[in-house]
C-alpha cells in the first residue's frame, strides 16, 4: 500500500467508505495540493467564497516554546496532512492558503493556532470561520453583542454548554465569573 495514492489508503469493505488522505512530505505531493487550491479559487460562485476546513497539532500551540507540528486541510473531498516539522516548504503553501481572503479558513477554536502562526511562522489567517465562536453564539440565543460586548447571562449560558475541557482548556471558571458579576451587580 502506498500513500501516494489516497486511492490505496483503504483496504477493506468498512474502510472503503472512510476518506483517503495525502501525506505531504515532499513537494510532488505540495503540487498536488496547490493544483486542488488553484482550481477552487477558479471555481467561482456567485454565494459562496471557496473554503477549507482547517486544524492544526503541536506542542503548546499559542505559548511560549510551542511549535506547530502538523496541519491538516480538507478540500472538496480530499484530506492533506502537511508535516511542517520534515518538510518545511508546506509552510509557503500555508502561507499562500491562510493569507487569501478569497478563501474562507473553517477552524475550530483558532486563537491559540492564529497566535502560533503569527508569532512564530509571521502568517497571518484572513477570512476565517471560527467554529467555537458560532457555538458560542448559537448557545448565546443568537443574540448579537453591542459594541463588542456579549450579555453576561448569555456567556454564562454559552459558557456552560460547553464541555468541561473547553473550560479547562481556556482557564474558565464559571464559579469565578459569577461570584464577580455578582459583586458588580450589587456596586451598580
Amino acid at each position: 500500500m502506498s500513500i501516494d495514492d489516497p486511492a490505496q489508503c483503504s483496504t477493506s469493505e468498512s474502510e472503503a467508505e472512510s476518506p483517503s488522505y495525502v501525506y505531504c512530505n515532499s513537494l510532488g505531493r505540495l503540487d498536488r495540493l496547490t493544483a486542488l487550491l488553484n482550481s477552487i479559487l477558479q471555481k467561482t460562485h456567485k454565494w459562496q467564497k471557496p473554503h477549507v476546513f482547517i486544524g492544526f497539532e503541536g506542542r503548546h500551540l499559542g505559548r511560549v516554546g510551542g511549535r506547530l507540528g502538523l496541519v491538516e486541510l480538507g478540500i472538496d473531498d480530499e484530506i492533506f496532512l502537511l508535516d511542517v516539522l520534515t518538510y518545511g516548504k508546506t509552510l509557503d503553501v500555508l502561507k499562500d492558503v491562510l493569507a487569501n481572503p478569497e478563501i474562507e479558513k473553517i477552524m475550530w477554536d483558532v486563537k491559540n493556532a492564529g497566535s502560533e502562526l503569527h508569532h512564530g511562522h509571521e502568517i497571518s489567517v484572513q477570512s476565517v470561520i471560527d467554529l467555537q465562536l458560532v457555538q458560542v453564539y448559537e448557545n448565546a440565543g443568537g443574540h448579537i453583542p453591542v459594541r463588542g460586548f456579549v450579555p453576561a447571562e448569555s456567556i454564562d449560558t454559552a459558557f456552560l454548554s460547553l464541555s468541561q475541557e473547553s473550560h479547562q482548556d481556556n482557564g474558565i471558571d464559571l464559579h469565578i465569573f459569577k461570584r464577580r458579576l455578582n459583586l458588580t451587580e450589587a456596586i451598580t
